[in-house]
Formats: C-alpha cells, structure tokens, sequence
C-alpha cells in the first residue's frame, strides 16, 4: 500500500467509528450499536424488526 494512503485511510476509520460512536463517549457499546439500528430503522421503515434483529 502506498505511504499515502496510509492518512486517507486513517481519515475514513476515523469517520466510520464517528458515526457508529452515537454517545461520543470515544467507545463503541451495546448502546451505540442499538443507536444505530434505530436510524437505520427511520430510513428504512418497513422492516424495524429485521434490522433491530
């Protein structure tokens, strides 16, 4: 891998564990996990079972 994608990289992990890190407390926990099936929920409304499942 080429030395500069190393930071690009980085940038993406970073804004990846941003959006999964709900409470913004620098962890990822059961909370945040449900956190995020809630929204997925809200964009997709037909299923809310399914994706809490």
């Amino acid at each position: 891998m080429p030395d500069t994608a190393i930071p690009v990289l980085t940038r993406q992990m970073h804004y990846m564990f941003a959006l999964l890190d709900a409470d913004r407390d620098g962890l990822l926990g059961a909370d945040d996990l449900t956190a995020v099936a809630d929204r997925l929920a809200e964009v997709f409304p037909g299923r809310p079972e399914r994706i809490h499942t």
